[in-house]
């Protein structure tokens, strides 16, 4: 065995696939390094040469000549082979107190093993580093993420050359092998994302919508967003299936995860309904492609352009000729929940004289006595009879029918000419059908369709986003009184397409957010399962590829034991239900959200329908309090 080089620049890289010849490129670059490489496969060392590398006739051979030895192996057997091969073995050759980085995701005991068979040879002077790396996962196409994890001495060795890998090394306190395991999270929420980001596409083009609108909206971000939506999605608009990171590898990663599951009885329903899209997308192949291509399952033989579709513009689109337009002032808002509270709170702060309605009285004398302009009504019809602007913020359709036509029968006392703001999540063929049935009326009453997202918080604040619909003239006319409850006018999102347009939107953000609770709620708990720190992990991963607003926005509620609804189960119960008929009314493949209303289900069946979303994450099998310490 040589003795160690002082310069630490001698660069041994076994495995020159994807993700070594991404390492080679990015330590080629620096021009710091000698690096020698080999691959079983001809072509890939020819790639390397060209690039400016040099081979060895073997790992045994490379070893010799590395004072770091990467190990890109896609598997513990292959690992295994590379270190341990009596002929070619790189383990009996490592050169004193070498570094070695094994840069893909291994099963939990792993390192543990790997460990003791180095001791076992002698070779308890070599630094093993856990260290998988994930390509296509960075803010760049072609940048590379680390996690590492490992003894001190070995990292501070290492230290330089994985900073030059990668701008995106994470550290992970735990030692050897804790690396992988907040790997394996992170890779289950990045295949979730990625297909459900297919999934929620295809809902919007079978639905007729602009992909790009759609995007818009959702990466502003609202409830919807993930850092796999905002990357993923541009190459499915344009059709990019440039590999990345392939579909194939996403197999390879999900096996590790799904193995690991298996191996400790932990039930990964997201993740194991995720993997089946997956290996039918190979199936039908699509394997060598991008993983953004398992869009294509999803519509096959459609196209996702991000160019503007042509649609024809229905009556309610077009502005009103009236020039006789007078000013908002007087309000009738339905519904004083958790989010119509602040709204109409809002409109009060604003100026506007609001008369408020809801069957829960107490809700009526809280707000009466927040100010002057804050009025109350006996009944629906009393809350309308004077508005300029009426504001519906009820819980589902069946209760905006009740109120204008059912037991209420508000709509009689609508003025003519009023506008009405249709806040609530229902289906869009509702929104559609009620704008026609106002329209008949001929009272020149104007339905804006106009779904919010932000929750009570933001509701409180009056930061909410309303995404509208509907008529032109009308959306403008209620401008002032929208941006008093969106705050600017960035929050205030115009989707083409009439009444219901604006409602399939929300929808894709609901079916969004649902899957994205859900699939926190499995990762959050396969991490407590596999024993890591959960407020480290949250940690790590709300600034990595497996972020999504409801992660981030949701997991202190885990990692609290607080069950606070301020969302409640409830409301993506009902949610959820819509997307699934929807889905079902558009003939949209939606398989994630199927699994993900199942559980919503399953939660309510437990009795947690009015306490937090996030609740579900009391589904999975867990033997104490995440808030206790980590085996």
């Amino acid at each position: 065995m040589d003795s160690r080089n002082e310069s630490s620049n001698r660069i041994g890289i076994v495995g020159l696939g994807v993700i070594g010849q991404a390492i080679a490129s990015q330590l080629l670059l620096k021009q710091l390094y000698s690096i020698v490489g080999y691959d079983d496969n001809l072509l890939r060392q020819e790639s390397f040469v060209a690039r400016g590398g040099k081979t060895g006739k073997s790992p045994r051979d490379v070893a010799k000549m590395a004072d770091i030895f990467i190990c890109t192996a896609s598997g513990c057997e292959q690992i295994d082979d590379i270190m341990f091969h009596e002929q070619k073995g790189a383990a009996k050759d490592l050169i004193t107190e070498a570094v070695v980085l094994i840069c893909s995701t291994v099963r939990p005991d792993y390192h543990t093993v790997l460990r003791k068979r180095m001791d076992l040879l002698g070779r308890s002077d070599v630094f093993i580093l856990d260290c998988p790396v994930s390509a296509g996962t960075g803010s760049g196409e072609q940048s590379l993420t680390i996690f590492v994890s490992g003894v001190t001495e070995g990292l501070e060795r290492g230290d330089g050359l994985i900073k030059d890998i990668s701008e995106h090394a994470r550290y992970i306190p735990g030692g050897s092998g804790i690396a992988s395991k907040v790997s394996m999270v992170n890779q289950l929420l990045i295949r979730i994302h990625t297909a459900t980001a297919a999934e929620a596409i295809a809902f919007a083009t079978h639905a007729g919508l602009d992909i790009q609108e759609v995007y818009d909206i959702i990466t502003k971000p609202a409830a919807g967003d993930s850092w796999i939506f905002e990357n993923r999605v541009p190459r499915m608009m344009d059709g990019d299936w440039t590999p990345y990171s392939t579909i194939d590898d996403s197999i390879n990663d999900m096996e590790l995860v799904m193995s690991t599951s298996r191996s400790l009885q932990f039930p990964l329903p997201i993740l194991s309904a995720v993997e089946q899209l997956y290996i039918l997308a190979s199936a039908q192949g699509y394997g060598a492609e991008d993983d953004a291509a398992i869009v294509r399952i999803f519509t096959p033989g459609e196209s996702h352009s991000n160019k503007k579709t042509p649609r024809t513009v229905e009556s309610e689109d077009k502005p009103s000729q009236n020039g006789d337009f007078e000013p908002i002032i007087n309000v009738g808002f339905i519904g004083l929940g958790a989010m119509g509270y602040g709204m109409a709170m809002s409109l009060v702060r604003a100026g506007y004289s609001v008369t408020a309605y809801d069957v829960y009285r107490p809700s009526i004398d809280k707000f009466i006595k927040s100010g002057k302009n804050a009025k109350g009504a006996m009944s629906a019809s009393e809350a309308v009879a004077e508005a300029d602007l009426i504001v519906m913020m009820v819980q589902s359709a069946a209760q905006a029918e009740n109120v204008l036509f059912g037991t209420d029968n508000a709509i009689e006392s609508v003025p003519n000419g009023a506008v009405i703001l249709l806040s609530c999540t229902v289906p869009s063929s509702y929104a559609a059908d009620l704008a026609a049935r106002l329209a008949a009326l001929g009272k020149g009453i104007s339905l804006v369709d106009a779904p919010v997202s932000g929750g009570a918080a933001r509701a409180a604040t009056g930061q909410l986003m309303f995404i509208c619909s509907g008529n032109d003239q009308a959306i403008s006319d209620i401008n002032k009184p929208l941006l008093a409850m969106a705050g600017t006018p960035s929050n205030v999102c115009r989707v083409r397409g009439g009444a219901g347009a604006a409602s399939s939107v929300k929808m894709i953000n609901q079916l969004l957010a649902g899957v994205h609770i859900v699939a926190a709620a499995e990762a959050m708990a396969f991490a407590f399962r596999l024993g890591i720190d959960l407020p480290m992990v949250f940690d790590v991963l709300k600034k990595e590829a497996g972020w999504s607003w409801m992660l981030e926005n949701r997991v202190p509620q885990i990692l609290s034991s607080d069950w606070t609804p301020f969302s409640a189960l409830a409301i993506f119960v009902k949610d959820m239900g819509i997307v699934m008929s929807e889905a079902k009314r558009l003939h949209s493949f939606a398989p994630i959200s199927s699994v993900a209303y199942t559980l919503y289900l399953e939660g309510a069946a437990k009795g947690f329908m009015k306490e937090a979303d996030i609740g579900v994450f009391r589904l999975w099998p867990l033997t104490v309090k995440p808030n206790e310490p980590s085996r």
